[in-house]
């Protein structure tokens, strides 16, 4: 299990559909990353 949180995260758009956007922000507000 990792324990330190990564100093970035690199996303990169590709157009897909997966709401991939919404599901980051999500887990920035819960402090994931």
């Amino acid at each position: 299990m990792q324990t330190v949180k990564p100093e970035y995260v690199l996303v990169i758009n590709d157009g897909s559909t997966d709401n991939t956007k919404n599901i980051l922000h999500d887990m920035q507000k819960d402090g994931k990353f």
